[in-house]
């Protein structure tokens, strides 16, 4: 039976009573409410998985593949014209050089044409929204530059109070206590941390905040509208992750601000492995100029306004590790902190991480287990590991290393560590502010989570071996 002999009987006597038809896009438009009033119950991603999928998003998924649709990436060709009026205005904003512009399409082209080859885990509601996803990223990224662009030559040399040439840089493996420590830092009333929404740019206005207000923002609210919507709908998982890691627009979090305008690590373990590989070797090949990464951010720091003598940035993000050369040529009295912790609790805390914040776009009963998440998460970091430590022995006098458990137990007394490294007074003011930091944010404030290494296919003597070099942090 066809859709027109469904609709034909039922417009005719819509008709008859003066009604307009019934046509095809307001039946589909029944049917997503009709999806949207089912109860919230759910639904395990995988046998091995405790992640549980709210049942729309089935239903989208089913319906695709039943349909045929979604097979590759949508709007593919546009993504790729819009990318290139991205580099084309970024050169003249930022006077990219031409291997700047080639790095820049390479890793695009990688995670593009990753979710499209064979091997890959997207489901079809994740290709859709990989594609909404990176074209939102792109205008960002326009945006930006046009701002750029707009401005005089003198804005980008105007001095500021803020110390643009020493930040201290937290940088260490994902789930190693960056987080921790870069908020117990921004408790100090003379430094400045990147709000989420600052590099969001949600709103066609992208010029900078006022540093004394920038809680206040207008342009923060859809931004948390997001979050809200985004703990509506995802799977129960990442609604329990965001009560053990905080989020929120006007949160100190750059990690998945400016960094994932270029970097989709999230994304690193659902692309083919063909992809991973070469995304794996972009990050880590010594022929790839990835200074644009730098260039960009600095340009950003320059032209925030002046707010009071004495401040100083605290930025934070594990995906500064690909390009650690380049920001301590940008920054060159920058600091660098590197948290460190035990691989085999690394290891599985962000495997679930990644089980969860992918959930929706995943489908994990691809394969028969849950592995070749495991592999892509361990590839990366143990990338990751590796360029650390070589910088770490290329400029010593520049980082200072921690670890989790140091940081656990002693908390002020590591930060008074970085505060000499870094040639700052760590005064009793800045002790009480802290103080009253952590006794708002107690550890264990909401629980604890609980990770495994066998789910994902992973051992202790596999992980042991894999960093070997690395343990030497702990």
């Amino acid at each position: 039976m066809s859709l027109g002999m469904i609709l034909d009987p039922i417009n005719k006597v819509l008709n008859t009573n003066g009604l307009p038809s019934l046509t095809t896009p307001v039946l589909i438009g029944s049917m997503g409410v009709w999806a949207l009033s089912l109860p919230f119950t759910s639904s395990k991603v995988h046998p091995q998985s405790s992640v549980r999928m709210r049942n729309l998003w089935f239903v989208v998924n089913r319906c695709c593949n039943l349909f045929g649709l979604l097979k590759t990436v949508p709007n593919k060709a546009k993504l790729i014209a819009v990318h290139e009026q991205v580099l084309d205005e970024e050169r003249e904003a930022f006077n990219d050089s031409s291997s700047c512009e080639e790095s820049k399409r390479s890793i695009f082209t990688i995670q593009l044409e990753g979710v499209d080859q064979e091997g890959n885990m997207f489901t079809p509601l994740g290709r859709f929204i990989f594609s909404v996803d990176m074209m939102l990223r792109l205008k960002r990224r326009l945006r930006f530059a046009k701002h750029v662009k707009s401005l005089p030559p003198s804005a980008l040399n105007q001095p500021s109070s803020v110390e643009v040439n020493a930040p201290i840089v937290i940088v260490g493996l994902p789930r190693t206590g960056s987080t921790m420590i870069s908020r117990l830092l921004s408790a100090d009333p003379n430094s400045r941390s990147p709000l989420y929404w600052e590099f969001a740019h949600d709103s066609d206005d992208v010029s900078p905040a006022d540093p004394k207000r920038a809680d206040q923002d207008h342009r923060a609210k859809p931004v948390d509208d997001g979050f809200a919507k985004l703990s509506l709908f995802s799977p129960n998982g990442l609604s329990e992750f965001f009560k053990f890691h905080k989020v929120g627009a006007t949160e100190h979090e750059e990690i998945t601000g400016f960094s994932r305008r270029y970097f989709y690590d999230m994304e690193t373990a659902l692309l083919s492995p063909e992809a991973q590989r070469k995304r794996l070797e972009w990050q880590a090949s010594p022929n790839v100029d990835r200074s644009f990464l730098a260039t960009h951010l600095a340009v950003w720091f320059r032209l925030q306004p002046r707010a009071g003598d004495g401040e100083f940035w605290v930025i934070k993000s594990p995906a500064y590790t690909a390009w650690l050369p380049e920001l301590a040529s940008a920054f060159p009295n920058a600091r660098f902190v590197f948290t460190s912790r035990d691989p085999k609790s690394v290891l599985p805390s962000l495997c679930g991480l990644n089980e969860v914040a992918s959930s929706i776009k995943f489908d994990y009963n691809n394969g028969r287990d849950l592995a070749p998440l495991g592999e892509g998460v361990v590839g990366r970091i143990s990338g990751y590991a590796k360029q650390q430590e070589a910088f770490i022995k290329s400029q010593p006098e520049k980082c200072l290393a921690l670890s989790y458990r140091e940081m656990v137990k002693e908390p002020l007394a590591c930060v008074n560590e970085i505060y000499r490294h870094a040639g700052k007074d760590f005064t009793k003011e800045i002790e009480a502010c802290m103080k009253a930091h952590m006794n708002d944010n107690k550890k264990g404030k909401h629980g604890k989570a609980v990770y495994s290494l066998e789910k994902f296919q992973l051992s202790e003597k596999m992980i042991e071996e894999e960093f070997k070099s690395y343990a030497q942090f702990l």
